[in-house]
């Protein structure tokens, strides 16, 4: 199920995410179990890795970590959180 069908929304700003995650599974040759999963095309957000916090791309300032600002702020520290225009984050 996508998750715009399913009422999520942003933690950050409370806006409604859009697109979801294909799962795909199989076996390799050797018979090794394997699942794959897949954003699809018009997603526009991340489920946290750390805490599951659903966080559209507008409010992530790292979306590519897979993480919410507050957990990329754990795993990377301060020093590594930085906006978009490279000014440390005062906060």
């Amino acid at each position: 199920m996508e998750d715009n069908e399913s009422g999520d929304v942003c933690t950050v700003c409370q806006q409604a995410v859009t697109g979801g995650f294909d799962v795909f599974s199989g076996f390799q040759n050797d018979g090794t179990p394997t699942v794959v999963v897949e954003g699809t095309a018009d997603r526009n957000f991340n489920v946290c890795d750390l805490c599951n916090d659903t966080v559209c791309f507008r409010c992530s300032l790292h979306p590519e970590s897979g993480y919410c600002n507050p957990c990329f702020r754990k795993v990377f520290g301060d020093a590594g959180f930085v906006d978009s225009v490279g000014e440390a984050m005062k906060q």
